[in-house]
């Protein structure tokens, strides 16, 4: 059915400056050959925007921060080695504008000789003679990536070893006393490291625990900035010792330490890049260690952050589209700013969040526009970024989705379903038509069989198609608005082999003054001239394609068949084609008419394999999208040029090769099951009728938004949508039942 819904559905937010502009410039490396593990290199770096960069080695973050445009140089104090078997490491550098579109180049690095590898016997520990204490030297590690070989052996006192040639073997003292344990690694290619281990005689007590449990403090600072870090811990027990502290660099390039008890004193370096600094807590009895990150960037110049003011609707209907707006927010120095928008908490089932709401490449980032897909409360959450702070500010904004739906129930299983500009819903039952209001009063139309049903907004009428045994069918034109129905009987009385079943009735929505409609029928494709007012006579008129007079298309079967079983219309394009989309039972065919001259036929072979599969259904929408139903499943294409998707609940769900974004987005996302009818609206979206559902498509983004068994919408067989509203025919707990929605309220 055709369908008009002013309603823009991609989840998009608007990011700033060119989209299509690069973020990152030039990027070099230097020395530019081979380069020794745990040895330096310098990043060169040129960002033709504002944006964050990051820096990482085969996976491994080493430096990042937040930059203007311009130059800089980035030094690496400590080059982790390499995880490749060829011995050549992967460095990454990638930058982020503020709208969120990721640049990346990769280098491949040459690794110098054999380097050594560094032991890493553990802590030093306590136990009681006879009983056996396990050692831990899996924190060894060779810079080369080697696989290791471990060799532990008592060097001083009475112990005995177990499992000596493993990482963790386990240590008995004989006496009282203490022992000293050496562990060796050995790389394979030569190199060896050291380190030793003291085992004391006592009680093992319990390790220290920090009041801060967590194994990673993570801070930011900028070259030459003071940080202080307090890594407070205590011993479980009132007899226990206190723990001493100790803190050590492990990486990134030099800071300066000074302690006091718990808390050391951090001068970041100079140089930006990623400083890793261990503390440990020691009670006697056994350590923990926690580790401190410091992400050393750019210097700033002093800054007032900025001001965000998010707004948006307090309500609004589920389905519609909702404009989330920042763009009252303000900086104190007048800087120009960026703007994230993120979805922080959505209703359950919902397939907005939490997320980021992607970015459309629009300067105007203070905006973004959001469908609301469920029932229910959402949290917005806007961040402002002036490029000079360290961290955006944030502001929240919450929008409740409400649903108004008007049910009404009829006498039937609802078979097609055709929604007039006044919320009125025309439905075919099994051997009836039957109109039914906005307030749930129901009008009988026909008594007839009745396939196919449309509404044109252009001549304010429904139109139906009816049948009688051994007689030609019928178009049945009516104005609801009149009380009496003043109708008009338009037959297809149009020479040998007429139809006799009109299965689908198209309406071009650009050309409603036009006075067509293109049916699909049992005998073929027919174009019916109903006029422009309730006098004209109607008259049926053949197709002509390819200069030959026929009211049905030439036949792409071995059987012969000609008959039509879905019909949709799109145009004109470019101001002078009109396109019909049909299927029959084995394939899909468009005619293309110019402004002036004959339909020509063009069949389509949606994934070029030479298969056939029945069309039950067909949408196009005014942006050339197309969804079409076959035996496969649900398929979308772009106009003529042949599938983008194949959306089947089954084995056979595929992208053509190469696969696009989109296609993968949808794979990804639970299929609508047992698909009975689709409807397309102008914004390049579809509505589709299933089992489970109605749910609202969006081809661009890959994306489907579903009303379900939790607001009873499920066994839909029917949809169709206008001027805001959408008419769901349904399997209801007796007969049947329609559904109208308000998607934009009042």
């Amino acid at each position: 059915m055709m369908g008009r819904l002013p309603l823009a559905v991609s989840l998009l937010a608007l990011s700033c400056g060119d989209d299509d502009a690069a973020i990152l410039g030039e990027v070099s490396i230097e020395p530019e050959g081979p380069v020794a593990a745990c040895s330096p290199l310098t990043v060169h770096i040129a960002l033709e925007a504002m944006a964050r960069y990051t820096i990482s080695a085969d996976g491994s973050v080493l430096a990042a921060g937040f930059a203007y445009p311009g130059e800089r140089d980035v030094v690496i104090e400590d080059l982790p080695g390499p995880r490749d078997p060829s011995g050549r490491s992967t460095l990454s550098v990638s930058a982020v504008g503020i709208g969120g579109r990721p640049e990346r180049r990769d280098f491949s690095i040459p690794r110098a000789d054999d380097s050594a590898p560094h032991a890493n016997a553990g802590p030093s520990r306590r136990a009681q003679a006879g009983a056996a204490v396990q050692l831990d030297g899996s924190a060894s590690r060779d810079p080369d990536g080697d696989d290791l070989g471990f060799s532990w052996t008592v060097v001083d006192g009475d112990a005995t070893l177990a499992g000596a040639d493993g990482p963790r073997p386990t240590v008995t003292l004989g006496s009282a006393g203490s022992a000293v344990v050496e562990l060796i690694v050995d790389d394979g290619r030569g190199g060896k490291g050291i380190d030793r281990v003291v085992i004391r005689a006592g009680d093992a007590g319990a390790a220290p625990e920090f009041d801060d449990p967590s194994e990673e403090v993570v801070l930011e600072a900028i070259p030459g900035e003071t940080v202080e870090v307090d890594v407070r811990a205590s011993s479980p027990g009132s007899d226990a010792p206190a723990p001493r502290y100790r803190f050590a660099q492990a990486t990134g390039p030099a800071a300066t330490i000074t302690q006091d008890g718990s808390v050391a004193t951090i001068v970041a370096p100079e140089n930006e890049g990623l400083v890793a600094i261990e503390a440990v807590a020691d009670n006697g009895h056994d350590e923990v260690r926690k580790r401190i990150s410091i992400l050393v960037g750019p210097a700033t110049v002093a800054d007032e952050p900025p001001v965000p003011v998010a707004s948006a609707p307090t309500s609004a209907a589920v389905f519609s589209a909702v404009m989330l707006d920042g763009s009252s927010s303000t900086d104190p120095e007048g800087v120009e700013l960026g703007f994230l928008w993120t979805v922080e908490e959505a209703p359950a089932g919902s397939v907005l969040g939490p997320s980021v709401i992607p970015a459309n490449g629009t300067p105007a980032a203070a905006q973004a526009r959001v469908v609301l897909d469920r029932v229910g409360e959402y949290r917005f959450r806007l961040r402002a970024v002036d490029g000079v702070g360290p961290s955006p500010a944030a502001a929240d904004v919450t929008v409740t989705a409400t649903a108004s739906m008007d049910r009404t129930a009829v006498d039937g299983a609802v078979g097609d379903i055709a929604l007039s500009e006044d919320g009125e819903a025309l439905v075919t039952l099994d051997g009836s038509v039957v109109l039914v209001g906005r307030t749930g009063q129901t009008e009988l139309v026909s008594q007839d069989t009745a396939g196919g049903v449309a509404y044109s907004i252009g001549r304010s009428s429904f139109y139906f198609g009816t049948s009688e045994p051994g007689a030609p069918a019928t178009i049945v034109a009516f104005d609801p608005v009149s009380s009496e129905f003043a109708r008009q009987t338009l037959p297809l009385d149009l020479g040998e082999d007429p139809p006799t079943t009109v299965n689908e009735i198209g309406i071009d929505p650009s050309a409603d003054n036009q006075g067509d409609l293109f049916l699909a029928t049992n005998a073929g494709f027919v174009i019916l001239d109903v006029g422009l007012t309730s006098e004209a006579e109607p008259i049926g008129r053949p197709v002509e394609i390819g200069g030959e007079a026929v009211h049905r298309p030439p036949t792409y079967n071995d059987e012969g068949e000609a008959a039509l079983t879905a019909l949709d219309v799109r145009g004109p394009i470019d101001d002078a084609i009109t396109r019909v989309f049909f299927g029959n039972g084995f394939w899909l065919t468009v005619l293309e008419q110019p402004a002036s001259g004959n339909f020509t036929a063009k069949p389509v072979d949606p994934f070029a394999d030479g298969t056939a599969d029945p069309v039950s259904a067909i949408a196009v929408s005014e942006t050339d999208e197309l969804a079409m139903l076959d035996g496969r499943g649900l398929v979308w294409m772009r106009g003529d040029a042949g599938a983008d998707c194949l959306l089947s609940s089954g084995s056979s769900r595929r992208c053509p090769a190469p696969a696009s974004d989109r296609c993968a987005r949808a794979l990804s996302a639970p299929p609508p099951t047992d698909v009975a009818a689709l409807a397309d609206d102008p914004a390049g979206t579809f509505w589709i009728a299933s089992s489970d559902g109605v749910r609202l498509f969006d081809p661009r983004m890959g994306t489907f938004l579903l009303l379900g068994a939790d607001e009873g919408l499920d066994g839909a067989t029917a949809v169709d949508a206008l001027g805001g509203r959408l008419a769901v025919g349904r399997e209801g707990s007796a007969e049947g039942e329609v559904v109208i929605l308000e998607l934009e309220e009042p």
